[in-house]
């Protein structure tokens, strides 16, 4: 979210609701969005802004509705999987990669919550092309053999192959680092990869021979009835805790468009609606 140095109640909404128009890629008459002041201090406020398209919000409700299911609000996706992470608290940033088949989202949080969120096109799909690419093989080759012996082995085909599908991953998360401290001042402490695509064999170990930060697979604070494959419901967890708790979560901001904002904690930040 960007930061401001402090601001009237009103030039902070006229300020946020320019952000929104310059940075949002969606159309001014489209969108809907929430913000919530996450750290405030004499020099600076620091806003958290979510946003989506009306269309969609709509489209989505109606599906729902058709299905006999009660919308509560609409929640982001990347703040959901941040609550059910395990070891995610640190005293300095950590970085979060949802790597999943089409797009990977690549998220830093700090003390005060996240502080950058961007996605990028390189993803399962874009792995197994890229190593399908690198061993002249077709893609759904690819895929049946990184799941039967994986890419990092000794072959240096292999290696290759792996090196060169998950550079461009790489060079995204040096990125964000540099965005990281700029914006905070401090370097990421740790990478949490998650995601259907982050067991992706040699990935973990590429990415950490490259960015040269600490790197774990996610794992998720509450289990679903103790199954191993638990992890692949992390997200789905941490929106739950949302609905169970929602007074504890007042300072991450959700749409609740065509909602009632009594039930979310008497949540108040709801200003995007035009």
């Amino acid at each position: 979210g960007p930061e401001y140095l402090s601001l009237s109640e009103s030039e902070r909404r006229f300020a946020i609701q320019k952000e929104v128009s310059t940075a949002i890629p969606i159309n001014s008459d489209d969108v809907i969005y929430s913000s919530s002041v996450i750290f405030s201090n004499k020099e600076k406020t620091k806003i958290l802004i979510v946003a989506a398209s009306r269309v969609a919000l709509v489209e989505w409700r109606d599906f729902f509705v058709s299905e006999s299911v009660s919308i509560v609000a609409y929640d982001s996706e990347i703040l959901a999987l941040f609550r059910n992470l395990r070891d995610a608290r640190v005293a300095y940033p950590v970085c979060v990669v949802d790597i999943g088949k089409n797009t990977s989202n690549i998220a830093i949080f700090d003390l005060y919550g996240i502080c950058l969120s961007y996605l990028v096109p390189v993803a399962g799909d874009f792995l197994i092309s890229e190593v399908a690419a690198a061993l002249k093989i077709k893609a759904a080759d690819a895929e049946s053999r990184e799941k039967e012996i994986g890419f990092a082995d000794s072959d240096s085909t292999n290696l290759f192959a792996i090196v060169k599908a998950a550079e461009p991953l790489a060079k995204e998360i040096q990125s964000a680092r540099v965005q990281c401290q700029r914006r905070t001042g401090h370097d990421v402490a740790k990478i949490i990869l998650v995601g259907g695509s982050s067991k992706f064999p040699g990935l973990k170990e590429y990415l950490e021979a490259n960015v040269s930060i600490p790197i774990n697979i996610g794992s998720p604070m509450l289990y679903l009835n103790g199954r191993a494959s638990d992890s692949d419901y992390i997200e789905a967890v941490g929106l739950g805790l949302r609905g169970v708790n929602p007074e504890r979560y007042t300072k991450e901001p959700a749409l609740l468009f065509g909602l009632k904002k009594k039930w979310y904690g008497g949540l108040s930040n709801i200003i995007g609606q035009k």
